[in-house]
């Protein structure tokens, strides 16, 4: 029944199996009330109607405000070009990277150590972990199927990255967990390199207690979104 509050634009066929089960539903509870069965169908029916459309005006709200991601990515493309950033998660597959920057990521993607965490992880290894000798075949092939993906897509932009005029920037993303093989950087981690200068600009939901931000994008729908910019 929430499937479609929570992917949106993703569910539209579960959406319409959903609703032969309530009126299933409506049709069994009539059968129940006896004499009052078309006072409990005109009931339930109106339920049902004026929230799948609230449900809809809200989603015509969302799909019409922009978002504060969205407008946050618009300030970035005013920053200078190789601007050192620490990104929300969500700016990761718009901003375009520097050939430096990528370079760097394909060789965290490549490095077996994370690649054998990541195993140990997913086995749940941990008297006993996995070493990298002792990883089969068939076991890579499936495990690190992500990590041999991100390894075309990283070539292929390295490959052609001189090509464009496009703005570059050379940025990390942060994440609360970094086990899974990932190149992004520990959001603890993320925000002491931020306040020692290793960034100049921070964009984030997360309000710093320690200095004000120099943006904020902000409204009814989105979580807010702070920039910041280094002291140092």
């Amino acid at each position: 029944m929430r499937s479609a509050k929570i992917y949106d634009t993703h569910v539209l066929p579960a959406g319409i199996i959903t609703l032969f089960t309530v009126g299933l539903g409506v049709a069994f509870l009539a059968e129940k009330a006896g004499n009052r069965r078309d006072w409990v169908v005109a009931g339930l029916s109106f339920v049902v109607i004026i929230s799948n459309l609230y449900e809809y005006v809200q989603f015509q709200r969302r799909s019409h405000t922009p978002s504060t991601i969205e407008s946050a990515y618009y300030w970035i493309q005013t920053l200078p070009a190789n601007s050192r950033l620490l990104v929300h998660p969500a700016l990761q597959f718009y901003l375009p990277k520097t050939k430096e920057n990528l370079e760097k990521a394909l060789a965290i993607n490549q490095d077996p150590k994370l690649m054998i965490r990541k195993l140990n992880f997913l086995l749940g290894n941990k008297s006993g972990p996995t070493t990298a000798d002792g990883v089969p075949l068939v076991t890579r092939s499936f495990a690190f199927e992500d990590e041999r993906l991100n390894e075309i897509q990283y070539q292929l932009l390295i490959k052609y990255n001189d090509r464009t005029a496009t703005k570059k920037f050379n940025y990390d993303v942060y994440l609360d967990d970094v086990v899974l093989a990932s190149h992004s950087v520990k959001t603890e981690d993320a925000l002491a390199d931020f306040r020692a200068g290793l960034y100049d600009y921070l964009v984030t939901e997360i309000r710093l207690d320690d200095r004000q931000p120099i943006k904020t994008f902000a409204n009814n729908l989105h979580e807010p979104i702070y920039c910041y910019k280094s002291e140092k």
